[in-house]
């Protein structure tokens, strides 16, 4: 789990609520507008990842 987490740049994996709220925000009308993207709650893991 160290190592994992020193791989995330948040420094740890997401509590589930963090993730629940995500799913919550984009089921929700603040969301009505969102089309064709992808979101990524991952502590910002894929910020460092090649080809992004």
């Amino acid at each position: 789990m160290q190592k994992l987490n020193a791989a995330i740049p948040l420094g740890r994996m997401a509590q589930p609520e963090e993730i629940g709220s995500v799913v919550a925000f984009l089921a929700g009308d603040g969301a009505g507008y969102i089309t064709a993207t992808t979101i990524f709650a991952d502590g910002g893991i894929m910020h460092g990842s090649p080809g992004l």
